[in-house]
């Protein structure tokens, strides 16, 4: 969100740190994010990822993607890796028009 160079950002079983500035998007600014959580995470519970997403969205963000996989605690599968390669590969193709 700080380097404007970045193609887009992937967060995996993440969440917000309560020191992480609010910070507004410039108008019109749709850079790709893609947020991907285990509904049956136990160390960071999915409310924090949809937490993350709403931020994002009140921050001015537009192009936030939300995955929630089921079945899925706090770790990769095969799912998650196809979704985060769809993702870098729309987000590359986009970068390099």
């Amino acid at each position: 969100l700080l380097f404007p160079q970045l193609a887009g950002l992937v967060s995996c079983s993440g969440f917000l740190a309560d020191c992480f500035p609010e910070q507004q998007a410039e108008p019109g600014n749709d850079k790709l994010i893609l947020l991907t959580h285990g509904v049956e995470d136990k160390i960071v519970p999915i409310a924090s990822a949809r937490q993350q997403r709403e931020a994002l969205g009140s921050y001015g963000y537009r192009g936030v993607s939300f995955s929630a996989f089921q079945d899925l605690g706090h770790q990769f599968s095969v799912e998650v890796w196809d979704n985060v390669i769809e993702f870098a590969e729309i987000a590359l193709d986009r970068a390099l028009e």
